[in-house]
């Protein structure tokens, strides 16, 4: 039976940046075709705890707080290697 990871019961001790939706210490992907706003709602996500704002539904961000923006575009061309066969890339 297939279930959203969003109706998974959180690991013992899960902290939130924000509850039920970006939790601390995981990576947050944030996927879609090109054009469709990943960047807007990315920075939009970003600048909410970097100004001490509220989420989108209204819920306080709490203190300003550090963010780390790591990025990653995929343009279907390896920069060194890949092997599809082991699913595995490497790049130089």
């Amino acid at each position: 039976m297939a279930r959203r990871l969003s109706e998974a019961p959180p690991p013992d001790g899960q902290r939130w940046l924000w509850q039920n939706h970006l939790a601390l210490g995981y990576m947050t992907i944030i996927d879609g075709v090109s054009g469709s706003g990943k960047t807007m709602v990315a920075f939009d996500l970003i600048a909410r705890p970097t100004a001490g704002s509220r989420w989108p539904d209204g819920t306080p961000v709490g203190q300003p707080a550090d963010v780390l923006i790591v990025t990653v575009t995929w343009t279907g061309t390896p920069s060194r290697h890949a092997s599809s066969r082991r699913g595995r890339i490497w790049t130089g």
